[in-house]
C-alpha cells in the first residue's frame, strides 16, 4: 500500500459464531494475510466465541481484542485512534448500523464486506462483494464515492489456497462433504445417512466446521454407516481436502470459490438466498451443479455423478483457469487508492 505502509493498521470488526458461521472471519483473515505480506499490521475485534475460532486456525497470526458485543464499538474506536491512518474493515450481518456509521468518521477509510444486505455501505470508502456485480448500481447510488470491488476478481481466499496446485482427476479419490463453518441447516448428519441408504460404497470424508454445534451427532452417524468414512472436525488444510476429492458436496458461498481454485467438481447447496447469484454463475460454467437442500436427492445425484468418471473429468476441465486466489491483493490495492483519494 505504498507510502501508507508505515502508518496503516487494518482494524477488523467481524462476526463469527454458530449462528453466523465462519465465512466472514475467514475472508477477513485472507485480507489480513495479504496485508501481512506488505508489512501491515492487522488487529481483530472479536467476541470470545469468534476469538476461539480464530485462534484455533493454524495459520492465525494476528492480534485479537476480545470483547463482549456491547463493548465492541468502543474497542474499535480506541484501536482506530492509535494510528494516523487506520483502516476499518467491517463484516457481519448484525453489526449495528449507527455505531458503524459513527466509527467510519474515526477511520482513514472504511471497507465494508457486503453480501447483498447493503446495511453498512452508506459511509464506505470501499465496498467488497466477490459474489456478484449485480448490485453495482445500488452501491453507486447509496455510496457514490465508494470504490466497488465486485465479482470474481475480488474473491478473498486464504494464503494456503494461493499455493495449491490442482491435481489431475486420476490422482483423486472419494467424496468430501462440508456445509461451512456451522452448518446452519443441520444437513451433514442426514446426508451421511442418506448416502448409505442410496448405496454409497466410495470413501467419503466428512468435514464439520469450527462453529458446528452438531459435531457429536455427525460423529455418531459416521460410526454407524457401512461405507468407508473419515470425520474431520475443524479441518486445518482445506486445499488438500477439496483438492484430493473427485467430488465435493458443499454449501454455496465462499467454499465454492475454494473449490473453483482446486478445480474440484462439486454439488453446491444454496443455504441462503444471497448465495444464489454466484452459485448459478458457477453452475453456468459447467464445473458444478446447484441443488436444493434435499439430502435424498443430493445423495442419489452424488452417487450417480461419482459413477461417471468421464463426466467428472469434463467438469474438472471446465474449472481450469477460471479461478484465481489473488483477490485479497486486489482489494488492498483499492484500499490504497481510497486512501490516496482522501489525502
Amino acid at each position: 500500500m505504498g507510502a501508507y505502509s508505515p502508518v496503516t493498521r487494518l482494524v477488523f470488526w467481524v462476526e463469527a459464531s454458530q449462528e453466523s458461521g465462519v465465512g466472514h472471519l475467514f475472508r477477513c483473515m485472507a485480507l489480513a494475510q495479504a496485508a501481512e505480506e506488505q508489512g501491515l499490521e492487522s488487529v481483530f475485534v472479536l467476541t470470545p466465541e469468534a476469538a476461539a475460532i480464530a485462534r484455533a486456525q493454524h495459520e492465525w497470526n494476528f492480534a485479537v481484542k476480545t470483547v463482549n458485543g456491547s463493548e465492541s464499538a468502543d474497542a474499535v474506536a480506541a484501536l482506530l485512534s492509535d494510528y494516523i491512518s487506520a483502516v476499518l474493515i467491517v463484516d457481519g450481518y448484525s453489526l449495528p448500523i449507527n455505531e458503524v456509521n459513527e466509527l467510519s468518521g474515526h477511520a482513514a477509510a472504511m471497507v465494508v464486506m457486503d453480501d447483498g444486505e447493503q446495511r453498512l455501505i452508506a459511509n464506505a470508502a470501499v465496498i467488497v462483494n466477490p459474489a456478484t456485480q449485480a448490485l453495482d448500481e445500488n452501491y453507486r447510488l447509496a455510496a457514490p464515492h465508494a470504490i466497488v470491488c465486485s465479482g470474481e476478481d475480488y474473491r478473498l481466499l486464504r494464503r494456503d489456497f494461493q499455493h495449491w496446485r490442482p491435481l489431475p482427476m486420476d490422482q483423486r479419490n472419494g467424496i468430501v462433504i462440508n456445509f461451512g463453518g456451522s452448518d446452519p441447516s443441520r444437513m451433514t448428519a442426514p446426508l451421511v445417512a442418506a448416502l448409505e441408504s442410496a448405496g454409497a460404497t466410495m470413501p467419503i470424508r466428512v468435514i464439520t466446521g469450527a462453529a458446528n454445534p452438531h459435531v457429536e451427532e455427525v460423529r455418531d452417524v459416521c460410526k454407524r454407516v457401512s461405507y468407508p468414512v473419515q470425520h474431520v472436525h475443524d479441518c486445518q488444510d482445506m486445499p488438500a481436502a477439496w483438492g484430493h476429492a473427485k467430488l465435493a458436496i458443499s454449501a454455496a458461498g465462499g467454499s465454492q470459490f475454494e473449490l473453483g481454485v482446486c478445480q474440484t467438481p462439486a454439488l453446491l447447496i444454496a443455504i441462503a438466498t444471497n448465495q444464489l447469484a454466484a452459485a448459478n454463475h458457477a453452475q453456468s460454467q459447467g464445473w458444478c451443479e446447484l441443488l436444493h437442500a434435499d439430502v435424498e436427492k443430493i445423495a442419489k445425484r452424488a452417487i450417480a455423478l461419482y459413477s461417471d468418471p468421464d463426466g467428472l473429468e469434463k467438469m474438472h476441465g471446465k474449472a481450469t483457469g477460471r479461478y484465481t486466489s489473488t483477490g485479497a491483493r486486489k482489494v488492498l490495492e483499492k484500499i490504497a487508492r481510497a486512501l490516496d483519494d482522501r489525502s
